[in-house]
């Protein structure tokens, strides 16, 4: 019997499909030539868990996750499907925790329980089992090495705080300065608030001036309003004034000034220039000053002047023109009579 070339081909294709079909099966942990049994999770949260995560019982392998979908409910739990291995059988009350298997985020899932099921206390296939989630430190060490741990590190801890306090150690000297400085700071606090009850009388009375104060202001607002707006009128009347006008006319008035002190300073150089004559005798008044004889002369005729006068005044009769001598003589006699 001779087979064509094209069902061979054909053939040859069915059997690379079912083969792969039955590999990635195999691979997400499906074994399709055996008959084997499922069952589902309900998880609030399986981060970190895909298909492929493996299932295990006291560290052996039993059974790896071949679903997970999302339920989309209220609470956004997920539905996880796991499938054992060699038909297993699993109490009704197995639980089925998620664990971390290393610190770079790897996941599985293990299932504890108390004694193996036979009969009617076994779980049916794709019944649902209880989810949980354990953290990862608790996952990786146990509750018993946990607790060991953790009474080592505190061990650990309080030796190293103790030692860290100690009145030899420059933090525990640290500390205690500390500690004084809270003491007088409370110290210092309850001083103040001494001071403060002290002083309640005088702070009240400094606010109640305030007080006061506010309400005068409150009610001369408006006068202080109008005094205001007038300072700002004048300041905008100066600033729009001429002020270069101004500055001209200053600038002209100064120069005037400057030559008024000119001509001043001209005249004074003059009378400095005669007054320097006077002192050294030049001319009439230099010489009236400066010479005694004249000035003895001047006071002879002065007071030979006065003298005429007093007589003219005296006896006017003298310089009067009369017909006869004989009157003045006689007017001479009355007056030296008198």
């Amino acid at each position: 019997m001779n087979i064509s070339k094209e069902v061979k081909v054909g053939i040859l294709a069915v059997v690379a499909i079912a083969l792969s079909f039955w590999g990635y099966n195999f691979i997400v942990g499906k074994n399709l030539l055996t008959n084997s049994d499922y069952y589902k999770i309900v998880y609030n949260n399986v981060e970190g868990l895909q298909v492929g995560t493996p299932v295990r019982i006291s560290g052996v392998e039993v059974g790896s996750v071949t679903g997970v979908e999302f339920m989309n409910n209220a609470e956004k739990q997920v539905t996880v499907t796991i499938t054992m291995n060699n038909n297993l059988p699993l109490p009704k009350n197995t639980e089925a925790v998620i664990v971390a298997v290393g610190f770079m985020g790897g996941k599985a899932i293990l299932l504890e329980y108390g004694n193996p099921c036979s009969g009617s206390d076994c779980a049916e296939r794709g019944a649902y089992l209880t989810g949980k989630s354990r953290p990862m430190l608790l996952s990786m060490l146990g509750a018993d090495d946990l607790s060991g741990y953790m009474k080592d590190l505190r061990d650990i801890l309080q030796g190293m705080v103790d030692t860290l306090l100690s009145s030899n150690n420059s933090l525990g000297k640290t500390l205690e300065n500390l500690e004084g400085m809270s003491a007088n700071l409370k110290s210092t606090t309850a001083q103040a608030d001494q001071l403060m009850r002290q002083s309640s009388g005088n702070i009240k009375e400094s606010i109640a001036s305030f007080k006061n104060l506010a309400a005068t202001l409150d009610a001369k607002k408006d006068k202080i309003g109008g005094i205001i707006d007038n300072a700002e009128s004048v300041t905008g009347q100066i600033a729009e004034s001429d002020l270069k006008g101004t500055m001209a006319d200053v600038k002209q008035t100064v120069e005037e000034l400057k030559a008024t002190l000119a001509t001043a300073q001209k005249a004074l150089d003059g009378v400095s220039g005669a007054v320097g004559k006077i002192q050294n005798g030049d001319g009439t008044l230099g010489k009236l000053l400066n010479d005694d004889g004249l000035y003895y002369d001047i006071k002879t005729l002065s007071t030979r002047a006065d003298s005429l006068l007093n007589d003219i005044e005296s006896r006017p009769y003298r310089y009067i023109p009369l017909k006869s001598r004989k009157k003045v003589q006689r007017y001479d006699r009355l007056d030296g009579k008198n």
